[in-house]
């Protein structure tokens, strides 16, 4: 995959370490406000990804991620990748909840949505960039706009 930079080794370890760092990341705008509300309104919240298991390190020190550190679903240790059925049906077990009262919101539209319906889940496109027009999802462009659709 790194076949284009002179030491793909070395590139791959910068690039491992950068992104075990918390301020490698940044969470989108709005996203604080919207977790305090949902949980001021009985919502539970999580967090599934196909990240490794440094996601657990970063999430606690992610300001407004940490309000999703108490459900965290994470491919290594589910042990299958998004979009698979089993990726899913982990977060459910893990929420206790039924699919169809889980609403997952993603910003790939195969792995996160059509995994996510596959099962039974609601799901909503996250697309800021406007970049999957053609969709049939629900679909938001940002995160205030998610508020009316619960």
């Amino acid at each position: 995959m790194l076949d284009d930079v002179a030491d793909p080794a070395g590139c791959f370890d910068f690039l491992y370490r950068h992104f075990a760092s918390a301020l490698s990341w940044r969470s989108e705008a709005g996203a604080e406000a919207l977790f305090e509300d949902l949980l001021a309104r009985g919502y539970q919240l999580g967090l599934a990804s196909n990240f490794d298991e440094r996601l657990h390190a970063l999430v606690p020190g992610m300001n407004p991620l940490q309000y999703l550190a108490k459900n965290i679903d994470v491919r290594f240790e589910v042990g299958f990748r998004k979009p698979a059925p089993e990726f899913f049906e982990a977060m459910c077990r893990r929420m206790g909840l039924e699919a169809e009262h889980i609403l997952h919101v993603g910003d790939e539209p195969e792995n996160d949505c059509a995994g996510a319906m596959a099962i039974g889940m609601q799901a909503v496109l996250f697309d800021p960039r406007g970049r999957h027009d053609n969709r049939h999802e629900a679909r938001v462009q940002n995160l205030r706009e998610l508020k009316g659709l619960l």
